[in-house]
């Protein structure tokens, strides 16, 4: 990984290959993806017309593909993936190439494994070097130290070679010591009669068919699987400046989009590293990404929302960062903004699995044993006096009242924060709320946190967490909610207590 924000990182290394493409002239086109198969984890796609066909009058392609490896270290696993990726084009690129060259870029200090085989192989590999670290990446330098070779001709030379070797004269009907002919063509009728030769050319295709299998099933580990989550975001959030765990987010989302894990993997390393290094007394709960799964299977049209959670961080990171850059936001106070999100963004959803309860287990006791009411509804009703749970709604009330039009007299102040608290009973035990239950879960995990760190840092991401909900938000604010509950009692008894 690269541990240091002042190497060249993801952003630059693409910067500085579009710019060297670009002086290069030729007309190239290029785009951060292949658009036919938009999941094929390329980094930049170059393409441009040589011209037609003489006998189909189609186009005539070259194409440039870049990978680019902004980490420490450059294992085999991009190798595997430059395999893959040229008998996959090979394959699939349309109008076919008529020259497909692909090339790997890593920053000059990165280790390079196997230097030789992007040699032997005919893959390119470019090395890019900053000069006086200066940070304008037209600057830096391009060491080409491999040039690409198209497919094409590298089987063509590969072959030539091939049938200039000693060792396989003795196919060619040729016992004795001679000088292979320089023309091959002279010698094409006698070849293709041949019925050695035949086998010879046969079995020196064979290799690179073995190559190709090779190729596929060494890549069997990353697969072609839909991105959820968008390039673009973890791009921008390389470039923080403020936050307080930017320089982890640089390392984690640089090794990200080099090396392109599977996207639930990532986000559950990601939240897990962050939490036990800026949480305190806090472990992610992983249970989450599990029933989240589950509710997938269940419900093929359930809306996925562990990577949902994740995307969210992303966004209000870079969102927070700005404001802080931009002084909106006091950036004495950038540290508890930043634990405070990170806490609001990837625990904001974690009850959803409850709420969702009901309706895949419903319809099983109904059918099953006549059971027509919830069974979480009562259990869910004794613990939220069990486990204390009206605690943590007094400490949600105490930042939500200023946000009302509080009257004079006590008994009417009373009477508004008992409709609230009534409000939010229901939303738990009868609604099982996601973000009710969410916000009250959090606090309760953290109660025996400093109050200083539980007043700055967990409960107004408690706060944020419950009022992201409509079911929530819209009646405090004095909107319908346009649903089923918005004729009961506590729902309209909260909505005429507007925010």
């Amino acid at each position: 990984m690269i541990g240091k924000r002042n190497k060249i990182n993801y952003n630059q290394l693409i910067a500085r290959i579009k710019y060297e493409m670009e002086c290069a002239g030729g007309n190239w086109n290029i785009s951060d993806r292949y658009e036919t198969e938009r999941r094929l984890p390329v980094d930049l796609f170059c393409s441009r017309e040589k011209g037609k066909d003489e006998e189909t009058g189609k186009p005539e392609m070259d194409y440039h593909v870049f990978l680019v490896a902004s980490v420490d270290k450059v294992t085999d696993y991009f190798q595997k993936l430059l395999s893959f990726c040229r008998i996959f084009l090979t394959l699939y690129l349309s109008p076919s190439p008529r020259d497909l060259k692909l090339t790997l870029v890593a920053q000059s200090d990165a280790e390079i494994l196997d230097e030789k085989f992007y040699k032997d192989n005919g893959f390119g590999l470019w090395m890019i070097k900053k000069k006086n670290d200066s940070s304008d990446y037209k600057t830096y330098e391009v060491l080409k130290k491999v040039e690409a070779q198209p497919l094409r001709d590298k089987q063509n030379k590969d072959l030539s070679q091939w049938f200039k070797l000693e060792k396989r004269k003795e196919y060619l009907g040729k016992k004795e010591e001679a000088n292979m002919p320089e023309d091959l063509s002279q010698d094409l009728d006698r070849i293709i009669h041949n019925e050695q030769a035949c086998e010879c050319i046969t079995r020196f295709f064979d290799q690179y068919i073995s190559d190709a299998g090779e190729a596929v099933t060494g890549y069997k580990s990353i697969s072609l699987d839909e991105r959820l989550i968008d390039k673009k975001l973890l791009r921008l959030n390389t470039e923080l400046k403020h936050v307080l765990y930017k320089d982890d987010l640089f390392v984690y989302l640089n090794e990200q989009l080099s090396y392109k894990k599977d996207d639930f993997r990532f986000c559950s390393e990601t939240i897990t590293k962050l939490w036990d290094d800026y949480i305190k007394r806090g472990t992610y709960p992983k249970i989450h990404e599990t029933y989240d799964r589950l509710l997938r299977e269940l419900f093929p049209r359930y809306r996925e929302h562990f990577l949902h959670q994740f995307q969210n961080f992303l966004i209000g990171t870079y969102i927070l960062d700005t404001l802080i850059d931009r002084n909106i936001l006091d950036k004495q106070k950038s540290d508890e903004y930043s634990r405070s999100w990170l806490l609001a963004s990837t625990f904001h959803d974690f009850a959803r699995c409850i709420q969702e309860y009901d309706k895949w287990s419903l319809p099983f006791l109904t059918e099953i044993f006549q059971i027509t009411e919830p069974l979480g509804t009562l259990e869910l009703k004794r613990h939220y006096y069990e486990n204390s749970f009206t605690s943590t709604v007094e400490d949600i009330l105490s930042i939500l009242k200023s946000s009302f039009e509080i009257p004079e007299k006590e008994e009417e102040i009373t009477a508004i924060l008992n409709k609230l608290r009534h409000f939010f009973y229901h939303q738990m035990t009868d609604r099982k709320n996601h973000a009710v239950v969410s916000a009250l879960t959090l606090l309760k995990k953290f109660e025996r946190t400093t109050s200083r760190e539980y007043r700055d840092v967990v409960l107004p991401a408690a706060v944020a967490i419950i009022l992201h909900d409509d079911e929530v938000w819209k009646p405090l604010s004095g909107f319908k909610v346009e649903s089923e509950v918005d004729e009961l009692e506590w729902v309209r008894d909260a909505r005429e207590k507007n925010l």
